[in-house]
């Protein structure tokens, strides 16, 4: 939310029957935020809305609610009576569109290059024992990594976080990075994808 020249701007999502089993997994919610809204959890703090429903309501598809909640902002009974109001992409719309999804959204330096640095700690405890990665990323990528935990390994761990330096903080290319390395050597039992799964997630 933000206010610019007098105006407020906004956005959220309206659910209407989606699968709440999924919600946790999606919003990836830091536990202090959570903790700070007095809530529970993620799954506390949202809802469907078709449990509310009137009951001539209870059965409706997700383009008939669309067309429901357009005939309720224009304060209409017919929805073809706005079909004047909707907008139809021209191919110069179409260009444009691309052109901002080359240059901004599908731009790994506009999107992650530029966040601010930040620590993160990552820990699991696996059947070989228990691997604890404190990781510090600016402009997107690993600044640095330290390994911590009760896992085995016959070469120093510190070897492995030297060939993290550096690299963009995502799994693709943290793969890369580890595509030629032992892992096993280091964390004797502990898959090299659960590893990467660990750091990245």
């Amino acid at each position: 939310m933000y206010t610019r020249n007098g105006k407020t701007f906004s956005h959220g999502t309206l659910m209407l029957d989606v699968d709440m089993d999924v919600v946790p997994q999606v919003l990836n919610v830091p536990e202090d935020k959570i903790k700070s809204k007095g809530i529970k959890s993620v799954r506390s703090r949202v809802t469907n809305l078709r449990p509310y429903l009137a009951p001539e309501f209870q059965n409706i598809g997700i383009e008939e609610f669309r067309d429901q909640l357009l005939k309720g902002l224009f304060n209409v009974t017919d929805i073809d009576s706005i079909k004047d109001k909707e907008y139809h992409v021209t191919a110069a719309d179409q260009v444009e569109i691309d052109k901002l999804y080359d240059d901004y959204y599908n731009n790994w330096d506009w999107v992650y290059g530029k966040s601010p640095a930040f620590t993160v700690k990552k820990r699991q405890h696996f059947d070989m024992g228990t691997v604890d990665a404190r990781l510090t990323i600016a402009n997107g990528r690993i600044e640095a990594i330290h390994f911590y935990g009760d896992f085995f390994g016959s070469k120093d761990a510190t070897e492995v976080a030297d060939k993290l330096q550096g690299t963009i903080y995502d799994r693709e290319h943290i793969n890369k990075a580890l595509a030629n390395v032992d892992t096993n050597g280091y964390f004797t039992g502990i898959d090299k994808t659960a590893l990467v799964e660990l750091i990245a997630q």
